[in-house]
């Protein structure tokens, strides 16, 4: 499988993931969810390593490899998964999924700087024109208004911190690889992220009514299904869509999930669809043929 089928793969993952997070987040809340989450995903991948390898944790991991997954863990799972959610709750999730569309720009950058990644000038124009469909069909309202350009600094400000270390997480995995499968790479990376949540959750004074959330029933099935798809499914394919082509470009293409969740939605919850966001399908679908042809 190639690394642009692998980062269509995660794209349609997240989609689904962001539904299934989005009903258990209203019943556990954003800073209990994220460890549970973590959690359950290392199950799954605990459970798929030992089917697949025959050892259920990352034990042949060297020091060197530790430190770069460990730090994008922190990095990509509890700095910027915390403040994506920060910055939906300040600007609402259309604008922030937009901002979080630079991502690919930022690993692009860094790429170039620090892995000598090359991107063409083919590439250059589809990841174009995937912000172009992105921007056309996120900043569209229902009711036809479009999306004042002034926003509370502070959500604008952790909308992009979220961007960045998104970015940023996907370079620090490339680094730490050496060779590794993908499923052992996103264990590390979730082993950091977990630690770190819990650890936010026991200097706030929170762990003990976030336990407690955990009893509702609803909420552990919604989060089930999200792990699955996310932290596990998608994670997973997405160390490994980052093995095999330029971060830049897969992260371009899993950066459609915000358009890609307008169909999601109508099918789902009934939304209605507007001509703009079918627009911007056409036109983000258009640049992931791009990639996928030229």
């Amino acid at each position: 499988m190639s690394g642009e089928t692998a980062s269509l793969l995660v794209a349609l993952s997240w989609t689904f993931t962001a539904l299934m997070f989005e009903r258990a987040a209203k019943i556990f809340g954003s800073l209990a969810l994220n460890p549970l989450r973590l959690l359950m995903a290392f199950l799954y991948l605990s459970v798929f390593s030992f089917i697949a390898y025959g050892d259920p944790f990352p034990t042949g991991v060297n020091a060197s490899s530790w430190m770069w997954l460990s730090i994008s863990g922190f990095v990509g799972f509890f700095i910027g998964d915390y403040f994506l959610f920060k910055a939906f709750e300040i600007i609402g999730s259309r604008i922030s999924m937009l901002i979080m569309s630079l991502a690919p720009v930022i690993s692009a950058f860094i790429g170039y700087i620090v892995l000598d990644e090359i991107l063409s000038a083919t590439d250059i124009l589809a990841v174009v024109i995937i912000f172009s469909g992105i921007s056309i069909a996120v900043l569209t309202k229902k009711n036809g208004e479009r999306i004042k350009m002034h926003h509370p600094l502070g959500g604008v400000i952790c909308a992009l911190i979220g961007a960045f270390s998104q970015g940023a997480g996907l370079i620090l995995a490339k680094m730490g690889m050496n060779n590794m499968n993908a499923v052992n790479v996103t264990q590390c990376r979730v082993i950091a992220g977990f630690a770190a949540f819990a650890l936010a959750l026991i200097v706030s004074g929170k762990l003990k009514k976030s336990v407690q959330s955990y009893r509702n029933s609803s909420g552990l099935v919604y989060a089930s299904i999200g792990a699955f798809l996310g932290p596990f499914t998608g994670v997973s394919l997405a160390m490994y869509a980052i093995s095999k082509t330029e971060v830049g470009v897969a992260s371009a293409i899993m950066s459609i999930v915000p358009v890609l969740l307008i169909p999601v939605s109508f099918v789902f919850e009934n939304k209605k669809v507007r001509m703009a966001e079918i627009l911007g399908i056409i036109l983000a679908v258009s640049g992931v043929v791009i990639l996928f042809l030229m």
